[in-house]
């Protein structure tokens, strides 16, 4: 797959696909089942593993320098803003969990 998507949006999994010139990585998965984005550090903490797998995804290898510098540079660019949204709706989604957790334990009492 060339055009980088999210190829699935679990409830917990964030996955990532490679684009042109990337070393071939069929996806990377993004865990953040053990993350609560009400807290700042949590959603710091949940960019800096995307960030990891964008560098990941956009690892190349090629001879010249310049090249395999302006070729990481814009794999990284064109992922980030294609999974920008997936991001946002990762976060949204569990929020919307927590959110349903919380009402059923209060439904509970």
């Amino acid at each position: 797959m060339k055009i980088v998507t999210p190829v699935a949006l679990g409830l917990t999994t964030l996955c990532l696909a490679p684009t042109a010139a990337a070393e071939p990585v069929s996806t990377i998965k993004v865990s953040y089942d053990d993350l609560d984005f009400a807290r700042p550090e949590d959603k710091a903490e949940f960019h800096r593993r995307i960030k990891t797998a964008v560098r990941q995804v956009c690892r190349t290898r090629t001879f010249h320098p310049l090249v395999q510098r302006a070729t990481r540079r814009k794999c990284r660019d064109q992922t980030s803003r294609k999974i920008d949204s997936s991001v946002r709706l990762a976060i949204a989604k569990a929020g919307e969990r927590r959110h349903l957790v919380q009402s059923t334990k209060s439904s509970r009492r």
